[in-house]
Order: structure tokens, then sequence, then C-alpha cells
């Protein structure tokens, strides 16, 4: 199987399902917040080549659960920003549940202002 299948048959495993799993929450964001299969989010990781010195960084991060698999699975350190405080807090209490506390830091958007303080006429990806 080239990569190109690989990315597209990704692409079509993140939308097979988000129609029957997003949901918008009280927090009243634009976006629904539509979680990432487990499944899935190994296979980004595997398809990535994670390594233990490798940061990933995942914004709208949701409960974390890129970050947290990238540490827990492949050593990674990382961190993830998201608009929800709820979902932030979700995501802190992932990591300390699968002991990755120590490698992963978690950042409500909204209450820091970091990304767009930072953000400038570059892009990105």
């Amino acid at each position: 199987m080239t990569r190109r299948t690989i990315c597209l048959f990704l692409w079509l495993a993140c939308m097979a399902g988000p129609a029957a799993a997003q949901y918008y929450d009280d927090f009243g964001g634009d976006a629904p917040y539509v979680p990432t299969p487990p499944a899935v989010v190994e296979a980004m990781l595997k398809l990535g080549r994670i390594q233990p010195e490798d940061f990933v960084i995942d914004l709208g991060c949701g409960d974390g659960r890129i970050v947290v698999t990238a540490a827990a699975k492949f050593g990674a350190r990382g961190m993830g920003y998201d608009l929800n405080p709820e979902r932030i807090a979700e995501a802190n209490a992932n990591a300390k549940q699968a002991g990755v506390s120590d490698r992963v830091k978690f950042v409500d958007e909204l209450s820091t202002g970091w990304i767009g303080s930072r953000a400038s006429g570059g892009g990105m990806v």
C-alpha cells in the first residue's frame, strides 16, 4: 500500500463517524467536538513515525487523546491547546490516568491567549 493510499484511508476513517459522533457542548464553540477513535489516533501517530525525541503539538486537542497516546505508547512529549477549559481538565485527567503528566501539558487558549499573542503573517500546518 502506498503512503498516499494510507493517508486517504486514514482521512476516510476520520470522516466516517463524525456525523454520528459530533456534538456541541455547553461551551458554545463554533465547531463541534468530535473525538477521534483510538485506533485512528494510533494509526496517525504510527504514520507520522513518532519517536521518543519528538514533541507533538495538537491545536484543538479536546480530551488530549493524541498527545496522551503519543506520550504513553511512543514515548514522545507534547502539548495540547483547546478553547474549552472543560476539555483541558479532561485532557489533564487523561494524562494523569495514563501516567504521562510529566511529559505532556495542556493549555486553555482562552485564559492564556498564548497562540493568538504569537500569531504572525506566517502559517501553521
